[in-house]
């Protein structure tokens, strides 16, 4: 279990890493890099799965997890140096770990990587981040859906939760009443996403995050 975990975290490190390569940059007045504006939810997102990521990998009281966790809690007023500077504790993170550093850690690897994630959306929502914590339940749900193409040997049109949707519900993996929730959440999702905040209410975005936890826990 713990070599199947091993393979699955160098993966999701190899591919979390290659997003932000491509997001725009911009220079600050004092030469550092910056994420531009427009990004910023594209941001959030990696961001959410790179913490995740880490804690998992490293531990929550690694030095990776807490200079992350220092750069990510200073988001709300300034992400755009900061998300660079996540980055770059993203990348030490994952050479550490390929390098062996984190042997220890590797023994306590017995969970998904779907779990924690859900969790970062209910503290958002409980903070009153609303539109984030939206952004973040996709996520795990997202994820989950591509895990379970991958597991039952799925095609799907695109790497989006309504194409995973589809190939499964096809596939016959769960009923049309939950095909259509799925695809409820998925356009909360998008909506949050793209800024359009005005076409979902809160109350909307906790019975998601509930609903996404109680497909985690069944599927």
């Amino acid at each position: 279990m713990v070599n199947e975990w091993d393979s699955k975290i160098r993966a999701r490190f190899d591919e979390l890493l290659k997003i932000p390569g491509g997001f725009p940059t911009e220079k600050s007045t004092f030469d550092d890099l910056m994420l531009v504006h427009s990004f910023f939810t594209e941001g959030l997102e990696w961001a959410s799965n790179a913490k995740q990521l880490i804690k998992l990998a490293c531990g929550e009281n690694s030095v990776h997890f807490r200079d992350f966790e220092i750069y990510y809690s200073r988001f709300e007023n300034s992400m755009g140096s900061n998300f660079y500077r996540c980055v770059g504790v993203f990348r030490a993170a994952k050479a550490d770990y390929e390098n062996g550093f984190m042997a220890d850690q590797k023994t306590l690897i017995a969970n998904n990587l779907l779990g924690s994630t859900i969790e970062q959306a209910e503290i958002l929502f409980n903070a009153k981040y609303y539109q984030a914590a939206a952004i973040v339940a996709g996520v795990a749900l997202e994820t989950k859906l591509k895990q379970m193409c991958d597991d039952n040997g799925l095609s799907f049109d695109g790497q989006k939760i309504n194409s995973y949707n589809s190939s499964l519900y096809k596939a016959e993996k769960y009923s049309k009443p939950m095909n259509q929730e799925i695809v409820s959440w998925a356009s909360i999702r998008n909506d949050a996403a793209h800024g359009q905040w005005g076409t979902f209410s809160a109350s909307q975005v906790e019975d998601m995050i509930k609903g996404i936890t109680r497909f985690l826990a069944t599927y």
